[in-house]
């Protein structure tokens, strides 16, 4: 996995796809077949895209379904490392990715190449200045971390089939709440401890796993310029506490290609979950598309056997948080209500 997490962070998690989504609503339906043409024209001037992808026809009928369909298929060598989903006559368009080829933000590039218009996000990202920390430091405190203090789970729901593939997708839309990336954090952390204490789970040590942007949004592009930030938030979570944290955070770093790294890959495997932070946010901003996307809907995706990934977005007055989490561990009418009990915890709520 280049450019999303520490080789660390998900040793040995074949089981995550590692496609995330953005699904838009349009103000009038795309055509199929100029989308197919300029996401071939997008992969040309991007060959680390892949192949062109093919376009899935999608309607509100079978939008769940053909969006489960891009954020659960495996990449395969040699497949398009972007999936499209178009709606003929419904105003609908998904697009999905694997996270090695773009980002949240690549996906915002993705979205303006298929629809021929500027897309920006009001993101501003982490800029030159990155603190990155070496990896053999960083590596060593993380397998502390994971022997001495582990990350708190979520704990799954009593009523789903533990033994389900793939992820539960969820999303919830209210007015433009201004959301900050802190604000969010805060919100899920707090819904975590009463979510695992209704649960009669362990509330330990919880740790934001933070997806942000080496760039800024103002053109985004479609290329992966993540970073991932690690934050223990504590039980009592304060937005400007986190917002300030932020701030400082170092960047996780990227796995070297060494054969310490492949040692540590298969000496960490066993631990994967207790290295794996308790939540993952991504925040993609603020959007704006030409007047094109009345809402948009980012599913960022999370490492370890037990992710749970938070993402919003905001697009037209509209503000919108998903939850994607494995299936074996939470259903889709609980991680409705695990979402809303987060929002309730935004300001105004």
């Amino acid at each position: 996995m280049t450019g999303a997490e520490s080789l660390l962070a998900h040793a040995g998690d074949t089981s995550v796809s590692w496609s995330i989504v953005l699904q838009a609503r349009l103000t009038h339906p795309a055509d199929p077949d100029k989308v197919a043409q300029r996401l071939a024209a997008t992969t040309v001037e991007h060959p680390h895209l892949g192949l062109p992808p093919d376009v899935t026809p999608v309607t509100e009928a079978t939008l769940g379904a053909v969006r489960t369909l891009l954020a659960d298929t495996p990449y395969h060598h040699g497949d398009p490392l972007v999936r499209v989903a178009v709606g003929e006559v419904e105003p609908l368009l998904l697009l999905a990715a694997h996270h090695s080829a773009v980002d949240g933000l690549g996906l915002l590039g993705l979205l303006g190449r298929a629809l021929d218009v500027p897309v920006a996000s009001s993101v501003a990202g982490l800029g030159g200045d990155v603190v990155e920390t070496p990896f053999a430091r960083a590596a060593a405190r993380r397998l502390a971390d994971a022997l001495l203090r582990p990350s708190t789970r979520i704990a799954p729901s009593s009523t789903v089939d533990g033994s389900a593939d793939g992820d539960t997708l969820v999303a919830l839309r209210s007015g433009d709440v201004g959301l900050r990336t802190s604000t969010l954090t805060a919100a899920v952390a707090r819904t975590v401890v009463s979510w695992n204490r209704a649960h009669r789970a362990e509330n330990g040590r919880i740790v934001a796993g933070i997806g942000a942007s080496r760039r800024a949004g103002s053109a985004p592009e479609p290329v992966d310029a993540s970073a991932y930030l690690l934050l223990p938030v504590g039980q009592d979570a304060d937005a400007e506490r986190i917002g300030a944290e932020l701030v400082r955070a170092r960047v996780e770093p990227n796995p070297p290609a060494t054969p310490l790294a492949r040692i540590a890959h298969r000496v960490t495997r066993p631990i994967a979950n207790r290295l794996a932070a308790t939540f993952l946010v991504s925040n993609v901003g603020g959007v704006t598309a030409a007047g094109q996307v009345t809402e948009l809907a980012f599913f960022p995706v999370a490492s370890g056997n037990s992710g749970v990934a938070f993402g919003a977005v905001t697009a037209a007055g509209t503000t919108t948080v998903t939850m994607r989490t494995r299936r074996a561990h939470v259903d889709t009418v609980t991680a409705a209500g695990f979402l809303t009990d987060v929002m309730r915890h935004f300001p105004g709520h």
